[in-house]
């Protein structure tokens, strides 16, 4: 089973510029390498520290998939895509039969992504307006992402869904930091066994926790 741990997060900043030197009289420009930590240039724009984006509601889901995939690959090493997947809600009972194991048929999902199907969430989550459930949808987009990129493509098929799942975790806790939410995910299944048998659909299983002491 998957579990969320809250604590506070406090999101970090980062910003690294490059400054190209401008000629002077009939000198030649000249490129300088670019600067290290917490140097910034300002050219007269204006400076935006936090995504207004990011807690934001978004109209539809159209919109909130093209921002996730935009945040994904600036998240990751994963290139901007311009496709969207397909994106269905279905009810809980259908995620259970499609992504539970044959042994265990109440495996408490929340979403799934299949490679001819796409993304399919459960029809009571609402990621336009919540925060853990908009992670949940960032999850799976993170496995389309690997998908599009043909992600450990010439590994055992079951340790390339070993090795996907674990990065999109990951990828999420990252995006849950960003909007400084206090929950976390983890990946608590045993790693696979490689046998024949194993699911090869990419799922999302965990389900929100509250930690002792947190938020009370």
């Amino acid at each position: 089973m998957h579990t969320i741990l809250r604590f506070l997060a406090v999101p970090t900043l980062l910003m690294v510029a490059a400054g190209v030197a401008t000629a002077a009289g009939d000198r030649p420009t000249k490129a300088r390498p670019a600067q290290g930590y917490s140097v910034y240039h300002n050219d007269g724009e204006p400076v935006v520290y936090d995504d207004p984006h990011a807690n934001a509601a978004f109209p539809d889901i159209n919109s909130l998939t093209r921002y996730l995939l935009d945040v994904a690959s600036r998240n990751s090493k994963y290139q901007r895509v311009h496709a969207l997947p397909m994106i269905t809600r279905i009810s809980r009972a259908e995620l259970e039969q499609r992504g539970c194991p044959e042994t265990s048929r109440h495996c408490q999902i929340s979403a799934l992504y299949e490679s001819e199907r796409g993304v399919m969430i459960a029809e009571d989550l609402q990621p336009e307006t919540d925060i853990f459930h908009r992670s949940i949808l960032f999850h799976e987009l993170v496995h389309y992402l690997q998908d599009v990129e043909l992600e450990l493509l010439t590994a055992a098929p079951c340790e390339r869904w070993y090795q996907r799942e674990v990065e999109a975790y990951a990828l999420q806790n990252r995006f849950l930091s960003q909007v400084s939410s206090p929950a976390r995910v983890s990946y608590a299944g045993a790693r696979p066994s490689c046998e024949p048998a194993d699911n090869a659909a990419q799922t999302h299983r965990a389900k929100e926790v509250k930690a002792p002491g947190v938020n009370e």
